[in-house]
């Protein structure tokens, strides 16, 4: 039996592996999704992880360690040949024989091995459309329907056991609208299309906006601190404003504080931000509203180089992603 991990563009497609799977699918490949149901201890991934494993043994996503994978892989693969969706435990006084976790946990996977190619496409349409899809399979009979959130949020949505109900909730992936003409626009744009966020820049400098075209990153012009349109953010939207110059940011930060955006922060040093803050209580922003505003960004402390800071705000940008349950 083979045992190859599918190869990846970005560090979030092992936390989404449905697009991969819809792709095998799509080129009439059988594949397996398994999904984490239950966990009994400090399990490594949460509820809800998924995996997918196709006929030839190779696999995208995790929900171990590492110690698990192998066992997963030729349980999805037993599952494809008998044509039936199957449940299994691992670890635990009752789990897969002879196999012991060294986290001391177990846990409870759903494998599916009936997925059709039109569920999968459905899923991966939701995402692209920025919508929650509800995939529901009863355990007994492994059918399965899909429904489509039209709520903007997923706030309370959560995988889990109902019943003999499997509910698994595919969110639209993260995203951030990053606006600026800082240097740190183009360092910050590649270490989050690496990362596998969605991406949208807008800035109103043609040289970093030539920069980021070096690197394939297309920029929306930002014209007299207006949002263009594709930069609104939805529920699952960190968004950034780094600007040398201040004097556009209120017009920005009013709008995008009446978003429903998890994440909004703004470089610049504590005077900096005072004056900002000043502004917006000028242009009638609400206290509950303002409090939203991140002024001092990023988790690196003095921060000075374009790697520090990128890597710093791309890490409060996703520890707020995990905070407001965004990712898992």
């Amino acid at each position: 039996m083979s045992f190859t991990p599918a190869s990846t563009d970005s560090l979030m497609d092992a936390d989404n592996v449905v697009p991969i799977m819809a792709a095998w699918l799509a080129a009439g490949v059988r594949s397996a999704l398994v999904t984490l149901i239950a966990t009994d201890g400090p399990g490594p991934r949460a509820v809800g992880a998924q995996m997918a494993v196709r006929g030839d043994g190779q696999m995208a996503g995790y929900l171990s360690g590492g110690c698990l994978e192998r066992n997963i892989v030729a349980e999805a693969l037993e599952a494809m040949a008998d044509g039936r969706n199957r449940r299994v435990r691992f670890g635990g006084a009752d789990g897969y024989f002879d196999m012991t976790l060294p986290c001391g946990a177990a846990l409870d996977l759903y494998i599916d091995q009936d997925m059709s190619a039109d569920a999968a496409a459905t899923l991966v349409s939701a995402a692209k459309q920025r919508r929650v899809a509800v995939r529901t399979t009863d355990l007994d009979s492994g059918g399965s329907t899909i429904a489509l959130d039209a709520s903007g949020s997923d706030a309370g949505v959560v995988s889990r056991l109902d019943g003999r109900a499997l509910v698994r909730v595919h969110r639209p992936p993260p995203r951030l609208v990053l606006l600026g003409s800082s240097p740190l626009v183009v360092a910050l744009a590649r270490l989050a299309r690496h990362t596998g966020l969605v991406l949208d820049v807008a800035t109103p400098d043609e040289q970093v906006g030539a920069r980021l075209a070096e690197h394939g990153i297309v920029a929306a012009p930002l014209v007299a601190g207006r949002l263009p349109e594709a930069c609104r953010p939805d529920f699952w939207t960190a968004s950034v404003l780094a600007f040398h110059e201040h004097d556009g940011e209120p017009e920005l930060l009013t709008e995008l504080l009446s978003s429903p955006g998890f994440y909004i922060g703004a470089l610049g040093s504590r005077a900096v931000h005072q004056k900002r803050v000043a502004a917006l209580i000028a242009r009638g922003v609400a206290a509950d509203a303002m409090r939203r505003l991140t002024g001092s960004i990023g988790t690196i402390p003095g921060a000075k180089t374009q790697s520090a800071l990128a890597v710093g705000i791309l890490s409060d940008v996703l520890s707020a992603a995990r905070e407001h349950g965004v990712i898992d």
